[in-house]
């Protein structure tokens, strides 16, 4: 083994060390700023909102209605307003007063409840709701899959 130099040294802290403290530097401004890894990639494609595009809603009754609160964060510098949404079933609907204005990396809430009366059981529920926006990536869609069901456990 070869005794530790002043140049062995150097290289060590230029070639190991400063990329992972250049690394972990990144990761803590990516984190404050965003939040999390998805919200800065979701920036990074142009998007201004960060939501959840897929619920599994899970069981449903048709006897009972659920509320389901969906966190949407703005990832732009700048405000985005959510104009209204428009949902493909009526057994998924937004509750939530339109326009809806968010804030820089704020993280807003849209009410959703979701009542499948008139489904049999077995029978998949499927909603598509679009989010409509008043900046450059218009719209924004969440996705509603559940399974109708009559029995209770």
């Amino acid at each position: 083994m070869q005794p530790l130099t002043t140049t062995t040294l150097k290289t060590i802290v230029r070639d190991h060390i400063v990329p992972f403290l250049l690394l972990l530097t990144l990761t803590g401004f990516v984190l404050l700023r965003w939040g999390s890894p998805q919200a800065f990639f979701s920036y990074l494609s142009g998007n201004s909102l960060y939501l959840t595009h897929s619920v599994d809603l899970g069981p449903c009754f048709p006897d009972e209605t659920r509320t389901l609160h969906i966190p949407v964060q703005n990832v732009s510098f700048r405000p985005v307003t959510v104009l209204g949404s428009n949902t493909t079933c009526s057994c998924v609907g937004a509750h939530r007063q339109f326009p809806l204005t968010i804030g820089p990396s704020e993280i807003a809430f849209i009410d959703y409840d979701i009542s499948p009366k008139g489904y049999h059981a077995g029978e998949e529920i499927h909603a598509v709701s679009e989010l409509f926006l008043n900046r450059q990536s218009p719209r924004a869609r969440i996705e509603f899959v559940g399974i109708a069901n009559t029995h209770r456990e």
